[in-house]
């Protein structure tokens, strides 16, 4: 049980992560900003800032592929118990 919870949140968070990627053209979480100071003379001051929208679509995308992937182990290992158990009964 504890195996099927951690392999399909490990699924669910590959899914997730790729799955936004490709759909919404991220290169990459980070976003830099360059702002100058008041005068010329100032140096840069370069800030980074994670991007928001994309921590929200990936744990969106995350938790959805983990159900799923959660649901559709549990649908196939019901169904092989299942047929197993009409082999069994036929045996008899």
């Amino acid at each position: 049980m504890m195996k099927k919870i951690a392999l399909s949140l490990i699924t669910g968070i590959l899914l997730g992560t790729i799955t936004t990627m490709l759909f919404f053209d991220y290169e990459t979480p980070w976003t830099t900003y360059t702002y100058l100071g008041n005068d010329s003379h100032s140096e840069p001051n370069i800030t980074k800032a994670i991007d928001i929208d994309y921590l929200f679509y990936m744990t969106i995308f995350s938790i959805v592929s983990t159900i799923v992937v959660y649901l559709v182990w549990t649908y196939v290992e019901n169904k092989r118990h299942e047929k197993f158990l009409d082999e069994f009964h036929k045996n008899k």
